[in-house]
């Protein structure tokens, strides 16, 4: 599992990416477009909120001034024509005193005849002089028209007042005007103390568009205009506020009936509290969607890819040449059919790989034969046991002779391969003095090096190295390094060999001055039949069998092979074998 999360996978990390996307993006789109529900549901309720409380308090703002103009219409309409017309009883003022008395919203009442002169008025407060003409008034032209008049707020040291005047009528014939001032700091004090939430608020603009209010609230003060705002609650419900100076959100509410508008404002640090509790918590819900899927993803993915991944290694092992062990896949689905299908071609090619190692070793060990023969007898006329030959046939006879030791030695090299791949190679490890068999090796291959003006050296302990090995395989893997090292050398190099104590094992090294292996070729070294280009260029006899065999040979004695090469500067190939607990000193 492990290998599984670290190693580098592409289809693990597409399927990986893929599910992701496809876990991750409807999390994220469903966080979203709660989100933007949500905020929309929520600009909704408050937008709600603000318009029921301001539908309330425009009722309330309404039925107001309902009430005093229907109290005066009421009082004044139930007095019959002659009652009014009659000069000598004085009704007016006991009319005005008992409205002031009843109506403490009332601060003044005068009523007017149709010519304009005041007939009798009643106020709360001495006004001294006598009685005046009102005909100048715009509520006395509207009431003489027979229309229930309300006039502009306007501001007293005493609070914010109103004008209502009201025609009265006898027989259907206007004969005077009531005109009363009131008082409305009380309807705007109920206004200004009335609150949404704990901190939203409700202002009042007249028909003028002046504030209407008993103080100054932010930048406005009672009776200036309150345009900015009535164009930001035009064009947007969400704003920062001159008010309260800070950003809200806005309504508004028009009462038809006296032109006036109440805006409603409610800060957002507060209308928005609990959305803002609600948008964490699902941002939360959302981020933990996606860690678990973040966390359980590989799982999945391990989970498809570890099939793949077992074939994978199953058909590495085949490609070394391993049949033996199994691919084991238990999903239950068509992967573990595909793993069946594989262990049953791995049966298959074992089969073949037993039958073509058979005929392998067959045609080798029956080769070698004849071969052998044949080196004989072209060695017995060379060396004239057939009689004296000419110059010409004996040059024919030693190139048919290096020929057949071409080939005696790449039958030799097949068959050494088929015993391998056959575990019919017979290796028996022991403890031995490795100085012998590459002492031994040095002395054969020193006319061959001299041949080719080569210096082979070994730098022979004095005393015994002594390592768990095969004498006689030993004396192969030593024979095949050197000679190769001399083969594929330039000319008056060298080789040496040398060793090293490293722990519990013996590592023997041979170094030549040869050309070298490219970087680019150094992974295929041990591949059976292969050579690489510069060996292939220099005309040097070989098979391609040597590293392979010698490899094999070196890791059945529980030893392990390497090499260092660099291209034109030589290469150094390096053994280690167990060691036999013998001492090496100089």
């Amino acid at each position: 599992m492990k290998d599984l999360f670290f190693s580098k996978s592409p289809l693990r990390d597409r399927i990986l990416s893929l599910f992701l996307v496809l876990a991750c993006i409807p999390s994220l789109l469903l966080g979203w477009l709660t989100l933007v529900l949500l905020n929309y549901s929520h600009s909704h309720d408050i937008q709600v909120i603000e318009l029921e409380t301001l539908r309330a308090k425009g009722e309330e703002v309404a039925a107001f001034f309902t009430d005093l103009s229907g109290i005066l219409d009421i009082r004044l309409e139930a007095l019959d024509a002659e009652d009014i017309s009659h000069e000598g009883i004085l009704w007016q003022a006991q009319l005005t005193e008992a409205l002031l008395n009843e109506h403490k919203e009332f601060m003044e009442i005068i009523f007017a005849s149709p010519e304009g002169k005041e007939i009798a008025r009643s106020s709360r407060s001495e006004r001294p002089g006598p009685l005046l003409y009102v005909s100048q008034l715009p509520a006395f032209h509207e009431a003489l028209k027979g229309i229930v008049y309300q006039g502009d707020v306007y501001f007293t040291n005493n609070g914010p007042r109103v004008v209502i005047a009201s025609p009265i009528r006898a027989e259907n014939t206007i004969v005077q005007v009531a005109i009363a001032e009131v008082d409305i700091s009380p309807l705007v004090r109920s206004i200004a103390a009335h609150r949404i939430g704990e901190s939203g608020y409700v202002v009042i603009s007249d028909k003028r568009g002046a504030f209407v209010d008993l103080g100054q609230k932010g930048l406005l003060k009672p009776g200036e205009r309150m345009s900015p705002i009535m164009e930001q609650v035009k064009s947007a419900s969400r704003y920062e506020s001159i008010i309260s100076g800070v950003p809200v959100a806005a309504a508004s509410f028009p009462i038809p009936s006296i032109g006036w508008t109440l805006v409603a404002e409610w800060p957002l640090s507060e209308a928005d509290a609990v959305m803002s509790d609600i948008r964490r918590q699902v941002l939360i819900v959302v981020a933990v969607s996606i860690l678990a899927v973040v966390l359980i993803a590989p799982l999945f993915t391990a989970r498809i890819v570890r099939p793949i991944r077992a074939l994978e290694l199953g058909a590495k092992r085949i490609e070394k040449g391993d049949f033996e062990k199994q691919v084991s896949i238990t999903t239950g689905d068509e992967l573990e059919k595909l793993g069946n299908a594989f262990n049953t071609m791995a049966r298959g090619l074992k089969r073949l790989q037993e039958l073509r190692n058979e005929f392998v070793f067959v045609a080798a060990h029956e080769l070698r034969a004849p071969v052998t023969v044949i080196k004989g007898y072209v060695s017995m006329v060379l060396e004239g046991s057939a009689g004296v030959i000419t110059k010409e046939t004996k040059e024919f006879l030693g190139r048919a002779q290096s020929a057949n030791q071409q080939l005696l030695q790449l039958v030799s090299d097949l068959l050494e391969i088929a015993r391998s791949e056959a575990n019919r190679i017979e290796i028996q490890v022991a403890p031995m003095d490795a100085r012998i068999p590459i002492n031994e090796v040095v002395a054969e291959l020193a006319p061959f090096a001299a041949e080719k003006r080569i210096t082979v050296s070994y730098d022979c302990p004095q005393n015994a190295v002594m390592v768990q090995a095969d004498s006689v395989r030993l004396k192969e893997v030593v024979m095949n390094f050197i000679t190769n090292a001399v083969k594929y050398n330039r000319e008056q190099g060298t080789v040496s060999v040398s060793h090293e104590v490293k722990e519990n094992t013996i590592i023997t090294r041979v170094r030549d001055t040869g050309f070298g292996i490219p970087k680019e070729e150094q992974k295929k070294i041990f591949e059976k039949f292969y050579r690489t280009v510069s060996a292939r260029k220099s005309g040097v006899q070989g098979t391609g069998l040597g590293l392979f065999i010698t490899k094999e040979l070196i890791e059945r004695m529980g030893g392990t092979i390497w090499f260092v090469s660099e291209k034109d500067k030589g290469t150094t190939f390096s053994f280690s074998l167990p060691s036999a607990h013998g001492t090496m000193k100089k």
